[in-house]
């Protein structure tokens, strides 16, 4: 850091460029305080544990929203067969009593 004299106005400039100088020596300070310290030998290994973690967390998670896809689409299909064949039936029901009363009103009229 350059000496300055008492009488000397600082300038923005170089009090901004004496602040970064300075953020740049502490931030590198830290960091050699940091690799000296016996739990920073630790973070890769905790780094790998947890990107395996999330790694498995995702991808379980996809399988899971495949599953349940998979099962609203079955279950979808159960219900349309379902009300297709309802459909089916109550309009077999409506011919077969429409004959009936086609066959009951014809006899009536006739006898």
């Amino acid at each position: 850091m350059p000496l300055r004299l008492r009488g000397s106005t600082p300038k923005v400039t170089t009090a901004s460029s004496d602040l970064v100088a300075s953020l740049g020596d502490l931030a590198s300070a830290a960091g050699r305080w940091l690799a000296l310290q016996p739990a920073a030998q630790e973070i890769p290994v905790y780094a790998e544990r947890a990107r395996q973690a999330s790694s498995d967390t995702v991808e379980h998670a996809g399988q899971w929203a495949g599953t349940k896809a998979t099962r609203a689409r079955e279950v979808g299909a159960d219900a349309a067969s379902a009300t297709k064949t309802g459909v089916i039936n109550v309009l077999l029901v409506a011919a077969l009593l429409w004959w009936v009363d086609r066959l009951l009103t014809g006899r009536r009229g006739k006898g």
